[in-house]
């Protein structure tokens, strides 16, 4: 006896949501979030034609996921997911998409509390805020998710294996690129570890161009100096709150703070950030700033204070880059933001050019040395 129509059109519509999860699910390995997700939006359809609620509710979940993935996940709405009737398991999932939210926001601290421990994305909130989540945790997304506390502590950063697109290795990546900007040698591999685009989350961006300005202060290179400093002003309006990232860029990238509170478009807490980092160093003289910039060889520690030397090389590399883009009103802020760092810190001072330097197109020029 054949199946009632209604009953065999329910079953063909539930079939059709986990045939658009399976698409979303190889396009996401693939790389292709936006396409993922409009697959999950068309699943999603399907199960609540079906009368589904409980498949439908999954599929929202996995395009959480997704949204995470492109940097628009918004953590009041998988709050308000988390509110809904669920098993257990998938509510303990949830929670890391919720928690991986909040990170993507620079919420660390919330982040750190609304994740189960032992939680990838729980070691993650604790290694950015400076805590190690343990030895004991030894697979490879725990150990990358806990780089950041090495860093913190001012110890080598692992390497670790490919993770694919998944959000703890992109920090892994960062902590990794953050690590070989502490040396001069390092500094010049900087720019192809973090590749030219920035990554989609606010707070991963804002320290994707911090670190990009540390390895510049250090004689290093990025594919686009100007666009390091817009993005980082821009990552930071884009922050729920700026605490927990300007705490890591004060304690690790003391340089980069100063360079982009003194840059176009500043962002008023950073300018903040960067008055703090001015008054501990003090009013380095010339002598001092010499001397700071030849030990860029040694590398550094972290909560030091700015190192004024390496900050004027990087100011001069920006001048340079706008000169060589014949984008004279950024030339000329960037001419004037190297004056007001001049002038705070002891006066006007004339530096050789074994200090400045002179950069064409991202690379040094002959007959000048980046080094002292």
């Amino acid at each position: 006896m054949p199946m009632p129509r209604a009953s065999s059109a329910r079953t063909d519509q539930d079939g059709l949501a986990w045939f658009y999860l399976g698409r979303s699910s190889s396009l996401a390995a693939l790389g292709r979030p936006g396409e993922a997700l409009v697959e999950l939006g068309r699943g999603i359809a399907a199960a609540e034609a079906a009368g589904l609620p409980e498949r439908a509710q999954l599929l929202r979940f996995h395009a959480r996921v997704i949204e995470v993935r492109l940097g628009i996940a918004v953590p009041e709405i998988i709050h308000q997911d988390l509110a809904e009737p669920m098993a257990e398991g998938r509510r303990s999932w949830h929670s890391g998409n919720y928690a991986a939210a909040l990170l993507q926001r620079g919420e660390y601290r919330r982040a750190s509390l609304a994740s189960e421990a032992g939680n990838m994305y729980h070691t993650a909130a604790l290694a950015l805020q400076g805590i190690d989540g343990g030895d004991h945790l030894r697979s490879a997304s725990q150990i990358a998710a806990r780089t950041w506390a090495k860093a913190w502590a001012g110890q080598t950063v692992p390497r670790v294996s490919d993770l694919g697109h998944s959000l703890v290795g992109s920090y892994a990546v960062l902590a990794l690129a953050l690590d070989y900007s502490r040396t001069v040698t390092g500094a010049r591999l900087v720019g192809d570890l973090i590749g030219a685009t920035p990554p989609r989350q606010a707070d991963m961006a804002a320290l994707w161009a911090g670190i990009g300005l540390q390895a510049l202060a250090r004689g290093g290179t990025v594919a686009d100096p100007l666009n390091t400093v817009a993005t980082l002003s821009d990552a930071l309006r884009r922050l729920g709150s700026t605490d927990d990232v300007l705490s890591i860029m004060t304690r690790l990238m003391p340089e980069a703070v100063v360079i982009a509170s003194v840059g176009p478009g500043a962002h008023r807490e950073i300018a903040l950030a960067a008055n703090t980092l001015m008054t501990r160093s003090g009013s380095p003289t010339t002598a001092q700033v010499l001397a700071a910039y030849a030990q860029q060889n040694v590398q550094t520690r972290p909560g030091r204070a700015p190192n004024f030397g390496a900050i004027l090389v990087a100011l001069e590399h920006l001048i340079e880059t706008a000169a060589d883009q014949e984008r004279v009103g950024l030339e000329h802020q960037w001419r004037m933001a190297r004056e007001a760092v001049l002038f705070e810190h002891g006066g006007r001072w004339a530096l050789p050019g074994a200090i400045t330097g002179t950069y064409h197109c991202g690379q040094p020029s002959s007959g000048r040395t980046l080094e002292a």
